[in-house]
């Protein structure tokens, strides 16, 4: 039987050990697993009205995109559309 506080519970749980997890082991592992689990990383998206191609994350999590033109643009925020 699932109900929303048990979710809430479960959630929160995993979240908690995830910041655990930041605090001793830094971003790098966190950001591979993101990563190796990032279903459009390669293809095409579109950030804050730039188009590109989604490249990964940088060191302090911005997400990478190379531009039509070959630049690169690290981008910190935005709406992010995929296609």
């Amino acid at each position: 039987d699932i109900n929303a506080q048990a979710v809430l519970t479960r959630l929160s749980g995993n979240v908690i050990a995830e910041i655990e997890r930041l605090r001793c082991d830094g971003f790098d592992l966190i950001r591979e697993d993101w990563l190796a689990h990032a279903h459009h990383r390669g293809k095409r998206v579109t950030v804050n009205g730039q188009s590109g191609t989604f490249a990964g994350l940088a060191e302090d999590g911005a997400l990478c995109l190379t531009l039509d033109g070959g630049t690169q643009a690290r981008i910190h925020a935005g709406d992010v559309a995929f296609g």
